[in-house]
Parts: structure tokens; C-alpha cells; sequence
């Protein structure tokens, strides 16, 4: 067991514990039951760290697969979190959101197609104690492509839109949009640091912890 592996289990047992709260309490609001997916791809984002971090250091080929379920996750987190986005701020933006949905297909289809020469292109150990996804192994413009795009421009949009709600917003909904704009900059902060041993910046992922404690906010 190492750091890194216990952040992936708080994150699995905070998501876990928020999805099954929304989805089981509100199953007739449409924005809790987005929230819910959001949490339960955050949560196989933690499955699949406990497993890729916890892979024998003589089988990277095991850490590989994990990192693809775990990519699951890393594509779908931030097209739900839009949709969640959109239907909280009453935001009609139909093809907009069928456009990413396609693009996260793609995503995922690129990520599993043969042995992931396209997305991923293979891991790499990092801090003595686990194997690190290694999509810069060589140039990847799909890789990049899909970062910039999911990770910036489209949660970029997304605050922008929250922000924008928040000045124009009074009393108990503007509270509500202060506190999960904070809690969304923690959560999101996560990955972002996680991403830096991607682009072989290594500095360990600390920053994992903050996806279990978004919930929480």
C-alpha cells in the first residue's frame, strides 16, 4: 500500500457513499441524478487506482488495463459534470451536449483500440511504487487534443457559466452555486495534478486526495 492508493480508496468510499445517497433519495430530479453519475465515475477513477497502483512491478501489461478502465472515468467525469452544469443553470444546449457525448465515445474507443497505440501508448514506473499511464511516449496529438479540450476548454466553459450565474444570482442560490463552485475547483484541482506525471512532470499526485474531498464540500 502507498499514498496513492489510499487516496484512490477515499475516493472510492466518498463517491460511493454520495452516488448511492443522490441516486437512492432523489430519483426523480434530473440534476441529482447527474451529480450521481458524476460521483460513480469519480469512484472508478478510484477503482482503477487502487488497482494500477497496487500492479507487480513485473507487470505493466495489468497496470495498462487498469489505467484504461480508470479512463473511463477521466472521460466521462468532465462530460457529465457539463451536463450536471447545464441543466442546474436551466442551460438548453442539446447539440452541444450530444457533440461531447460523441466525442467521449470516440475517446474511449481510441483508448482501447489496439492496446491503445492511439491514446495511452503505454505506462511507465514512477516513484518507486507504481506504474503512470505514458501517453507523451512519443508525440500524441490525439492525446493532447482531448486534454486541452475536455480538461480546459470545457470546464473552462463550465465555470465560466457558473461564475456568470453566481454574479447575476441572490440569497439562498447564490450561496448554493458559492459553495459548489469552491467545491468544484477542489475537486477538479485533482486530476489536474494528476495529469502533471502525464506530461512527465513528476511530482507525486497528492492532489489526488482533493477528488475524495469534494464530496464532502
Amino acid at each position: 500500500m502507498n499514498l496513492y492508493w489510499l487516496s484512490s480508496l477515499l475516493i472510492l468510499i466518498t463517491n460511493t457513499l454520495l452516488s448511492v445517497f443522490l441516486l437512492s433519495k432523489s430519483k426523480d430530479s434530473k440534476i441529482s441524478r447527474l451529480w450521481g453519475c458524476v460521483c460513480i465515475t469519480a469512484l472508478i477513477w478510484g477503482v482503477g487506482g487502487m488497482m494500477y497502483s497496487h500492479a507487480p512491478f513485473n507487470d505493466p501489461k495489468t497496470a495498462l488495463f487498469w489505467w484504461k478502465i480508470s479512463y473511463i472515468s477521466v472521460i466521462f467525469t468532465p462530460i457529465f459534470y457539463s451536463h450536471f452544469v447545464f441543466s442546474l443553470l436551466k442551460i438548453k444546449r442539446k447539440f452541444f451536449l450530444t457533440t461531447i457525448y460523441l466525442l467521449g465515445a470516440v475517446s474511449l474507443f481510441l483508448v482501447w483500440y489496439k492496446d491503445s497505440c492511439f491514446f495511452l501508448k503505454g505506462v511507465r514506473f514512477v516513484f518507486d511504487e507504481f506504474y503512470w499511464v505514458d501517453p507523451l511516449k512519443e508525440f500524441n496529438p490525439v492525446f493532447l487534443i482531448f486534454y486541452f479540450g475536455f480538461f480546459w476548454v470545457l470546464l473552462g466553459y463550465c465555470f465560466f457559466l457558473l461564475i456568470i450565474a453566481y454574479k447575476n444570482s441572490k440569497g439562498l442560490v447564490r450561496d448554493q452555486l458559492k459553495y459548489f463552485i469552491f467545491g468544484s475547483l477542489i475537486g477538479w484541482l485533482g486530476p489536474e495534478g494528476d495529469f502533471l506525471v502525464a506530461f512527465k512532470i513528476d511530482i507525486y499526485p497528492f492532489t489526488n486526495f482533493l477528488i475524495a474531498l469534494y464530496p464532502v464540500i
